[in-house]
């Protein structure tokens, strides 16, 4: 299963900014693309999101961000976080060979955890 929500751009900074508007740019040119971030409104949440597959990206812009969810074929969902894990990772390959690449070719994925602990269950696949 595979979700894409649309988000606006407000912000974009030349790297990732942990305190207030460090960084932040107004028409979005920064010294390297690869760490290049934007603040994204989605409804009201607000996230950083990486721009290094969007360069030409810039503030007012729309963008979609996705990402998997631990469905089986079945529509049931396993509650041990390193079962979820794996199979995120497994639909995620599955995606990347449909599209004539691999797991190899993957720059950067984030995780989102419900609770702390699920973290001893996932570390070991990573």
């Amino acid at each position: 299963m595979c979700l894409a929500v649309s988000g606006l751009i407000l912000v974009i900074r030349s790297q990732p900014s942990h305190d207030g508007d460090a960084g932040a740019m107004g028409r979005g040119e920064g010294d390297d693309p690869l760490w290049r971030v934007a603040e994204v409104d989605f409804g009201g949440v607000r996230q950083q999101v990486s721009l290094a597959c969007l360069p030409e990206a810039q503030v007012g812009d729309r963008v979609l961000v996705s990402g998997t969810a631990p469905v089986w074929p079945d529509g049931g969902c396993d509650p041990d976080p390193g079962v979820q894990a794996d199979r995120c990772l497994a639909i995620i390959g599955e995606a990347l060979r449909e599209a004539g690449a691999a797991l190899e070719d993957v720059v950067r994925t984030r995780m989102l955890l419900v609770d702390a602990i699920g973290v001893y269950g996932v570390d070991c696949l990573w």
